[in-house]
């Protein structure tokens, strides 16, 4: 018994979808993106509701219901979790029920369970609510002076524009969205006024920025509108019965940006984030982030776990988890005295499989979770390749004879080590009379 009894996703085994794990938002909302992201029951059979996760939903709920912040950020750098978190709340409000149903829950503790379904109930009783999606990588799903969203009755250039347009009610901002000028928060109340509104924006920054690089001048002086825009839309949400959930590709600490994606301009996000930080002062915000480290685990290891693999039998998981204890402890002199506890909370990854992918992925400036799970995917259907059935997913499990790898993890400042992976893993190893276990000690060695 290995860890193919274990069971993976069938999407796990489909080659083309390695580089599509992270769906745009616009392209789910517009039913472009694959099945297990369009379709909310393949979506949350596999999405890891994670603590900060599940305080989003019930921080939306409140507000929803007049009785919590209407503003939430989300910062996190590139591969941080934010879209995922975009998409679990959009596809909870839409379609809440999904949320009860027994293989969405399957693998979860009683507490977790019972919170998933009093969230789900308490949505379904909230009636009608309307989600606009603002995103800035998307025509369809945002507007801009160059390039107009053209109606029948009118022609959007403006995101706040958009916004009314899309509650039906774009008169009571026809005139800032044709000056380019960021409304009033009287006007911005009128278009959320009796409505129950979900407003997600995600992409803002990169949307900005195209346009502040893009050469025309009348663009460039509309986004320093932006966060004009941003700032009234914040104080027009108190009181309403509406709610913002909006990302920044940002890492913040104290107020001050602390690391930003290289191909943003950091002072313009810090009028964002100036913005932003004055919101919580005056009307009460609440970031979050994403994914956590915490004493129980990881989010990003649970997260790994939950897309690759459907079903880890409970029994398989013991008896593996019982073997190593006992090899652990027969061999002191190589194992040490610890390290179950780490293998408990990773299974059916070992932890220095995860270290590597992580310390990789920083190094080498990939994303966080998109590459880590790409990755997986690659490892782990390389096993299943195989007529090997281990315990655990193992360092040594990554196939430095794989050109994907290789080029991704061997690149730029890196790319002398590929000349040894290639000299000493791949092809001296070839020379021992066990040419595999060579190669399995030189990956181990290497990584």
């Amino acid at each position: 018994m290995g860890i193919k009894d274990c069971k993976l996703w069938a999407d796990v085994f489909d080659e083309k979808l390695d580089d599509c794990l992270a769906p745009e938002l616009f392209e789910v909302v517009s039913g472009e993106a694959y099945e297990m992201y369009s379709d909310p029951y393949e979506f949350f059979v596999r999405t890891y509701f994670s603590d900060a996760i599940s305080d989003t939903l019930r921080r939306v709920v409140k507000a929803l219901k007049g009785e919590a912040n209407n503003i939430l950020t989300l910062y996190s750098l590139f591969g941080g979790g934010k879209t995922h978190t975009l998409l679990t709340v959009y596809h909870a409000f839409r379609k809440p029920g999904v949320l009860k149903i027994p293989q969405v829950l399957r693998g979860y503790s009683e507490k977790k369970r019972k919170e998933l379904t009093n969230l789900a109930e308490e949505i379904e009783k909230l009636g009608g609510v309307s989600i606009v999606v603002i995103h800035g990588k998307s025509a369809e799903y945002s507007a801009r002076p160059a390039k107009p969203l053209k109606y029948q009755a009118y022609s959007v250039k403006t995101l706040w524009g958009y916004l009314a347009h899309s509650l039906g009610r774009y008169d009571a901002i026809r005139e800032d969205d044709d000056n380019l000028t960021a409304p009033a928060v009287e006007s911005i109340r009128e278009v959320l006024k009796g409505k129950r509104v979900i407003i997600l924006i995600d992409e803002l920054i990169d949307y900005a920025n195209n346009l502040r690089r893009g050469g025309n001048e009348t663009e460039r002086r509309y986004t320093e509108n932006i966060p004009t825009f941003l700032d009234r839309l914040s104080t027009a949400l108190v009181g309403t019965n509406s709610v913002m959930i909006v990302s920044l590709p940002i890492e913040v600490r104290e107020g001050k940006i602390q690391s930003v994606e290289e191909r943003y301009d950091e002072v313009y996000l810090q009028k964002f984030l100036d913005v932003l930080n004055t919101a919580i002062r005056r009307v009460g915000s609440v970031s979050l982030a994403p994914l956590r480290r915490h004493e129980n685990g990881d989010d990003l290891v649970e997260v790994m776990k939950k897309r690759i693999f459907e079903e880890v039998p409970e029994e398989v998981r013991t008896k593996a988890l019982r073997e190593m204890e006992i090899t652990i402890k027969t061999n002191p002199e190589v194992f040490g005295h610890g390290g179950i506890d780490e293998i408990r909370l990773t299974y059916p990854y070992h932890p220095e499989l995860i270290e590597i992918l992580e310390e990789i992925i920083k190094r080498t400036k990939l994303q966080k979770t998109r590459d880590m799970l790409k990755y997986a995917r690659i490892i782990v259907r390389g096993i299943w390749a195989t007529e090997e059935d281990p315990s655990l997913v193992m360092p040594w499990h990554i196939n430095l004879s794989d050109d994907r790898i290789v080029r991704s993890f061997f690149s730029h400042q890196f790319d002398s080590y590929a000349k040894v992976v290639d000299k000493d893993v791949v092809e001296n190893t070839q020379k021992f009379s066990k040419p595999e276990l060579a190669k399995l000690i030189s990956t181990a060695v290497l990584l």
